[in-house]
């Protein structure tokens, strides 16, 4: 019994001993060379090799027309509603009025007519008493503005055709045109007494001779000589003509120069005084005509009714375009923008 379990133990001991003994694969002896060589190349290899990475910000989305608020610019009361809620309104169409001591729709006609003046200045056509007619308009804090205005109209339409500056500008250009023809005939006759005055001097050379001769007697030759000198005095007398033709001339003409600055005066007044009440207007209009601020469809901010008080900067209506495109922006922070 003993000489088997001697057996059986000296069986299991050699199967040891050739465990023990036997040599090892290559990787078994090399792995921890090799995972140590492998783990050194990916850290040198990831200092050149990018890699993705995940910025975190914020997104703003935005529609390329975005709905658009319409705020009031005028505490006041809230007069008149145009529109109803939900309702379809065009670009700078007036939706509301605040109360004001105009009347709306007076200083609408108002600024039309002011911006039709406009027009008709900048492309140089002629500007009647007709263009623009505030004879009962409802300016109310316009009015003062508008006085003044009107009185520069007044002053600017006698620049225009059949207007007093420019009637009195022919009157002179007529007298001018009658001073020349003046001069014509001046010149024309002194070329008659110049011949005149030279037959006078021939046949005074001639009694000169006869007399030297005793040929005529000596009141004979004091006549032709008297005949001689009065000869001359229609020559000075054209002369004369002429220096006081040409001085008139010269005043109309200065004259024609002072009112042609006068009507350019005038113009110039006008046109700032044009520009300075469309301003003054654009501004009323902007404080108590509430307008849309584009196209589309509009919607009360809130509750609102008529005879309402609203603040400065109150948002009353809101206008959506219809516009269904959007877009996003994104701020990227500095420290990753190398990253995207």
């Amino acid at each position: 019994m003993e000489l088997k379990e001697n057996e059986q133990v000296y069986h299991h001991h050699e199967e040891v001993n050739e465990i023990i003994t036997a040599v090892p694969s290559w990787i078994l002896r090399r792995g921890i060379t090799i995972v140590f060589l492998l783990l050194v190349l990916i850290l040198f290899l990831s200092a050149f090799i990018r890699y993705p990475d995940i910025v975190k910000t914020s997104l703003k989305v935005n529609s390329l027309n975005s709905p658009k608020p319409v705020i009031a610019h005028q505490q006041g009361k809230l007069v008149k509603i145009l529109i109803k809620d939900g309702a379809h309104v065009n670009d700078k169409q007036p939706v509301a009025f605040i109360e004001s001591t105009a009347s709306h729709l007076d200083v609408i006609t108002f600024a039309k007519q002011l911006k039709s003046l406009q027009q008709k200045l900048n492309s140089t056509k002629i500007i009647t008493n007709s263009d623009l007619e505030t004879t009962g308009l409802n300016l109310g804090e316009l009015q003062n503005s508008n006085q003044s205005f009107y009185q520069e109209y007044l002053d600017f339409l006698n620049t225009q055709q059949d207007g007093f500056y420019l009637t009195q500008k022919r009157y002179l250009e007529r007298d001018l045109t009658e001073i020349r023809k003046l001069q014509n005939q001046i010149n024309q006759q002194q070329k008659i007494q110049a011949q005149e005055y030279a037959n006078a001097e021939e046949e005074y050379a001639a009694y000169q001779k006869l007399k030297s001769k005793n040929v005529i007697s000596n009141s004979e030759f004091k006549q032709q000589e008297n005949k001689y000198l009065a000869s001359k005095y229609p020559l000075q007398q054209s002369a004369t003509a002429l220096l006081n033709n040409n001085s008139t001339y010269l005043a109309k003409e200065k004259e024609i120069a002072i009112l042609n600055n006068t009507i350019s005066e005038q113009q110039s007044k006008f046109r700032q005084a044009l520009n300075s009440i469309i301003n003054e207007t654009d501004s009323w209009m902007m404080k108590y005509i509430i307008r849309a601020p584009l196209a589309g469809r509009i919607g009360f901010a809130g509750i609102l009714q008529e005879n309402q008080n609203v603040s400065v900067n109150q948002e009353l209506f809101i206008v959506n375009p219809g516009n269904t495109d959007f877009f996003g922006e994104v701020q990227i922070p500095q420290y990753n923008m190398g990253k995207v």
